[in-house]
Formats: structure tokens, C-alpha cells, sequence
């Protein structure tokens, strides 16, 4: 790994634990049941945990050619074993970091529609989606997508923030 791959994977990591104990901060001991920006607060807590488990996993570019192996690896273990572990993750990180950056993105679009809120990074959330919707390949750096994930995040947390004052 690159040194470069390195300081990524560091300032990163540190990134998204800031973006967890936000989330730690904000949510509440007793959440109101019917509480709109609480269950966006639900839906950005899967979201940072997947990026959390998808920045050790995003520090350097996927194999795409890889990626179908490292599915069929990631089966074949959790058949056989019945559990996964970080370790496995990494042996299998073509395929796991895009199941991460995926089921961020997919919560991330559902807080946003929730929300009805549509600022630039939604846009971009979406066509990072769309791409994975297409017959085309998605990028092969794995970095990009999870910091507009990341940076997406805060700005639903932000605007969460801001409704929760509000009501």
C-alpha cells in the first residue's frame, strides 16, 4: 500500500468517527415514535456504520475483473462458516467495500427523499446509484464515492439537526 493510501485511510477513518460520535451527541435517550427527523437519524446511523466498515476497505482502487471471485468467496464463507469477520471482509474487499458504499447510499437516498430535500449531494448520491443500476461499471476508486457518502451524510444531519430545533 502507498503512502498515500495511507494518510487516505487515517484521515478518513478519523473522519467518519467524528461523523459517529455527532450522531451519538444528537440522538436522544427516549426518540419520539412518530418523529420524522428521529428516522432519519435511524437511517443515517446504518449509514456512517457502513462507511465506517467501508473505509478500511476503500483505500485503494477495485479490480473489477476481481470483483464476481470475491463474491463468490464471500458466499462460500458465510455457507461455511456462518459468520464474517473484518478479516474475511478484507479478503473479499473488491465486493465488500461495494456492498458498504451501496447500503450507505441507499440510506442516504431514502433520508433525502424522507425529507423531501434536494440539495447538490443528493443529486450525486443518486447517480452514484443510477450507475450501479446501469450495465455500466462503477468506478473503480472506491475513495470518491465514499466521501460524497460521507460529506452527503453531515448534510443530512445538518439539515435533521435544523428541523429538530424547528419542531
Amino acid at each position: 500500500m502507498k503512502e498515500s493510501d495511507l494518510d487516505w485511510l487515517v484521515r478518513n477513518r478519523s473522519a467518519i468517527q467524528e461523523l459517529l460520535l455527532e450522531l451519538w451527541k444528537e440522538f436522544p435517550d427516549t426518540p419520539a415514535l412518530d418523529s420524522q427527523p428521529r428516522a432519519i437519524l435511524q437511517l443515517l446511523v446504518g449509514a456512517a456504520f457502513s462507511l465506517w466498515r467501508g473505509a478500511s476497505l476503500a483505500g485503494t482502487a477495485r479490480d473489477w475483473q476481481e470483483n464476481a471471485s470475491h463474491s463468490k468467496k464471500f458466499l462460500y464463507m458465510v455457507v461455511k462458516d456462518n459468520a464474517i469477520g473484518s478479516s474475511q471482509e478484507r479478503e473479499t474487499g473488491f465486493w465488500t467495500v461495494g456492498y458498504y458504499l451501496n447500503n450507505a447510499c441507499l440510506r442516504l437516498d431514502m433520508a433525502y427523499r424522507m425529507l423531501d430535500y434536494s440539495p447538490p449531494l443528493r443529486t450525486s448520491i443518486a447517480d452514484f446509484l443510477k450507475l450501479h443500476t446501469a450495465a455500466t461499471e462503477s468506478p473503480a476508486d472506491p475513495r470518491e464515492p465514499w466521501e460524497l457518502a460521507h460529506r452527503a451524510a453531515y448534510d443530512l444531519l445538518n439539515e435533521t439537526r435544523r428541523r429538530l430545533t424547528q419542531s
